[in-house]
C-alpha cells in the first residue's frame, strides 16, 4: 500500500460468504500480523469497526483520487 492512501471514503470490494460485497468505508488501522496484513475497517452503512484479513479484500477504490489499490 501507498503510504499517502488517505484512510477514508473508501470503496472496498470484499469477499464474504462466497459472495463479493462493495462497502463505503474508512481504514482506521493497518498491521501486519505474521505473513497476514490485517485491516480494522469502519463501515459507514452499518457503523461498526470490524478487523479483517486482507486475503478477503478484492481492491480499493479511493473515492479522493479515484485510484485503485
Amino acid at each position: 500500500m501507498s503510504p499517502n492512501l488517505k484512510f477514508y471514503n473508501l470503496i472496498m470490494h470484499l469477499s464474504y460468504q462466497n459472495k463479493i460485497i462493495e462497502e463505503n468505508l474508512a481504514v482506521k488501522n493497518v498491521w501486519k500480523r505474521g505473513e497476514n496484513i490485517i485491516f480494522n475497517l469502519y463501515f459507514y452503512r452499518t457503523k461498526k469497526s470490524v478487523v479483517v484479513d486482507s486475503a478477503l479484500i478484492r481492491d480499493i477504490f479511493d473515492l479522493n483520487t479515484e485510484k485503485y489499490y
